[in-house]
């Protein structure tokens, strides 16, 4: 049902509400931090369950914020970011796609790691888990951080401070609600 492609087979990224693909991430987040002074780059992913159509929407997102960071506020000039989405029909339940929201930033935090050479200061991973006890996500943090370990990274945030997950999750709703929109109008030629 969604037009999308089905887990992630390239890093190919795009902007809002533009034309412009980022085939090469890592030259792209590369030129933005050494060509603007005090660009931080955070990288977080969110998801939704869609049971209408059976799949789980994923977007990675890459904010790049311009400015200093004093004391984990973000003060500074603007955040620019792009998106990688896709859909994953495997997902069976929440636990699920919340696991699969680490593995699928993993491999991304992997790819700048290891095939862009970045540094792990050169960014900060972001998870959308909720610190409270009590909260379900809860449950995925330690596995998220030991994860992050594993493949040498050591800037993990979770909420509050989640600038790009924020940013993910209004790309997964607001395309949800453009296909809504086209799946709908088709339904009613149909009838």
């Amino acid at each position: 049902m969604f037009n999308k492609r089905e887990g992630i087979t390239e890093f190919v990224f795009k902007k809002v509400n533009s034309p412009f693909i980022i085939t090469d991430i890592g030259a792209y987040a590369e030129d933005q931090i050494l060509n603007n002074n005090h660009c931080n780059m955070y990288v977080g992913i969110d998801s939704q369950y869609y049971s209408k159509y059976n799949k789980a929407y994923f977007a990675i997102v890459c904010a790049f914020h311009y400015g200093s960071q004093f004391n984990g506020d973000r003060i500074g000039h603007g955040i620019h970011y792009v998106y990688l989405d896709f859909v994953d029909s495997t997902t069976k339940n929440r636990a699920d796609r919340l696991r699969k929201e680490t593995m699928y930033l993993m491999k991304f935090a992997s790819y700048l790691v290891y095939d862009c050479e970045f540094n792990q200061n050169d960014f900060i991973l972001e998870l959308d888990y909720n610190e409270d006890e009590e909260a379900f996500s809860n449950q995925f943090i330690d596995f998220a951080s030991n994860y992050a370990n594993s493949i040498g990274v050591t800037n993990i945030v979770t909420k509050p401070y989640t600038v790009a997950c924020k940013a993910a999750d209004g790309v997964v709703r607001m395309s949800f609600k453009g296909y809504s929109k086209v799946y709908r109008l088709y339904d009613q030629k149909k009838a």
